[in-house]
């Protein structure tokens, strides 16, 4: 993986899968003001794997970005090892779980929204569209637009609605980030949907992101065990603690949540901090939900330290906030802040949740491998607006 000093980046923008294959009875999808044809909802045949649709959809970022020049100096979808345009067109066209159609319907206003003129772009996001009345909105509300990018995007995310085959409808989508701060790196995203809070909260549980997730992540569970950290790659990652606490239950909690990451090249296992809180804030600062408490909140944040940092004398006792292991292309990097919040808030007008989630990332050393940071940057931008499909359409048993 090629090394590069990272120029500055410019970019105007945490779930997802097994647990499509059940169904509630009580929660068909909404009529909508027509249907589109089978073949128009995905095209049935042998489902993609966890890792293919991970890779579409860094690679749905990565080229939208790349039209937009705003990856990294010298980046490009080749260079990260992402799949071509084509590819992608297949993965997320045979993605025809619920959760697949949501993640469709967001790539194809991505695309569109950051394509420009380029050729490659423009054919990828009509495949995806495919029906002919909804490629004639994008293409009347591209022609009438005087922006590009996430402005865009959110008005094709509208008009893509038909695209998305879930038992809850999202509307109002924004996408915010990245921000750089004090090397701090920071997304958002919010919407509106037509679920209850009874509905949204359990699919924003940290309790259910592997089972809403499996995409990205390969296990979670809580426990109140401390594993060592380890900092070689030649080195298996830490072996999961006891799984001693097998669910915390119904909000309020405060556990420790060990979870196991891979996608793309990227293998990282973290021990976090998790609070909920029904009618409460558990984050720091100002309010998501305006002045008012947020109807559900769920906070995590890097365990601080108390992660042993391996066997003396080859570091200190213990690391300060820092992940168990993180590697990329066979090097470690050092995650010294990952926190963020799930937050519902009440609507204005009293029907359906809206929701607001937020990520925050850090590195010890970000400007080291732009390959490696690259590939970070486009999941957590991922695994954010991924919410949406987990908030939509994840069917818990």
């Amino acid at each position: 993986m090629q090394s590069i000093t990272l120029a500055i980046l410019v970019a105007s923008a945490v779930f997802v899968g097994a647990c499509e294959q059940t169904n509630e009875a009580s929660d068909a999808p909404p009529a909508s003001p027509k249907t589109l044809a089978p073949d128009a909802r995905c095209h049935p045949g042998s489902p993609p794997s966890n890792e293919q649709i991970a890779s579409a959809m860094l690679s749905v970022h990565a080229h939208a970005y790349h039209a937009m020049e705003a990856l990294p100096a010298g980046l490009t979808p080749a260079s990260l090892n992402l799949p071509p345009l084509d590819q992608v067109v297949d993965v997320l066209l045979r993605d025809c779980a619920p959760q697949g159609t949501m993640r469709r319907r967001r790539a194809a206003a991505k695309i569109a929204a950051y394509a420009r003129a380029s050729p490659a772009l423009d054919s990828a996001w009509k495949q995806l569209v495919i029906d002919g009345d909804l490629i004639a909105k994008f293409a009347a509300e591209i022609a009438a637009s005087h922006e590009r990018g996430a402005g865009l995007e959110v008005k094709l995310f509208e008009k893509a609605a038909l695209l998305s085959n879930c038992p809850k409808d999202v509307e109002n989508a924004t996408f915010e980030g990245p921000a750089f701060k004090e090397g701090l790196n920071s997304w958002k995203v919010s919407f509106w949907t037509d679920a209850t809070q009874d509905w949204v909260a359990p699919r924003l549980d940290p309790q259910h992101w592997d089972t809403c997730s499996p995409h990205f992540f390969s296990a979670t569970f809580f426990t109140t065990h401390l594993p060592p950290r380890e900092t070689s790659c030649s080195a298996s990652p830490p072996e999961a603690p006891e799984d001693d606490v097998k669910t915390p239950g119904s909000t309020p909690y405060d556990v420790r949540l060990f979870e196991h990451v891979r996608y793309q090249n990227v293998e990282a296992a973290t021990l976090l901090d998790i609070n909920t809180r029904t009618g409460a804030d558990c984050s720091s600062g100002p309010k998501v939900c305006g002045t008012s408490n947020a109807a559900y909140q769920a906070c995590y944040s890097l365990v601080g330290a108390q992660v042993p940092c391996g066997h003396p004398p080859s570091g200190p006792a213990l690391c300060s906030g820092a992940s168990l292991y993180f590697c990329a292309g066979g090097q470690h990097e050092d995650m010294v802040d990952d926190r963020g919040d799930l937050s519902i808030c009440t609507p204005a007008s009293g029907t359906g949740s809206d929701v607001v989630v937020r990520k925050n990332v850090k590195f010890a050393n970000p400007w080291t491998n732009a390959s490696v940071w690259g590939i970070f940057w486009l999941s957590q931008k991922e695994m954010t607006e991924a919410a949406i499909d987990l908030a939509a359409c994840c069917q818990l048993p």
